[in-house]
């Protein structure tokens, strides 16, 4: 799988689970919905995916930083 098709899919997951329909609920219950995540060695850019991804779907750098704190958390091996 190339890049470009694995951040089109990864995009398409969050732009499904963020859908709304017209009385305000999620089209996929929140209980539905299951984390995205991406494996991968270091260095590989999986938090630059995620932080274009982000920005794509209309996100702010909140989603960037909580990032980072969860890998920052998984460098001191505190999680």
């Amino acid at each position: 799988m190339n890049i470009k098709r694995a951040k089109q899919e990864i995009k398409d997951a969050i732009e499904a689970y963020l859908l709304k329909d017209e009385y305000g609920a999620y089209v996929i219950p929140q209980i539905r919905q299951r984390p995205v995540l991406l494996l991968g060695a270091p260095g590989i850019g999986k938090t630059q995916i995620m932080e274009q991804i982000a920005k794509e779907c209309g996100g702010d750098d909140v989603a960037a930083w909580k990032m980072a704190a969860i890998n920052e958390l998984a460098d001191t091996n505190t999680i």
